[in-house]
């Protein structure tokens, strides 16, 4: 798994395994469940640990998916796919930040 990370963030991995892979089947679930202790954590009036549950998680990993797809789409030759594709990463990323 170490090794898959650090494809990931060299962009080595191929883009459709970093965006299924790690974008959609390892982040969304991270950021499901970081969601879900935000809004429990809020309802029983504890901000600070919402905030720090809520973010600390999912919020570097996001980010660190989002870079190794940014950089999987950027060995794809076509450049309008690839500007394409990086700003999809993009969108999809603060999406997920947000979430």
């Amino acid at each position: 798994m170490l090794r898959a990370l650090k494809q990931l963030w060299r962009g080595e991995l191929p883009l459709g395994d970093a965006i299924v892979t790690w974008g959609i089947l390892v982040a969304v679930p991270i950021n499901v469940v970081t969601t879900v202790l935000f809004w429990w954590l809020i309802s029983i009036d504890r901000p600070i640990a919402a905030l720090v549950i809520g973010n600390i998680p999912s919020v570097p990993f996001n980010i660190f998916c989002a870079v190794g797809i940014w950089r999987s789409a950027a060995r794809i030759t076509d450049p309008f796919w690839r500007a394409t594709l990086r700003a999809i990463t993009v969108v999809a990323a603060a999406v997920l930040s947000v979430t």
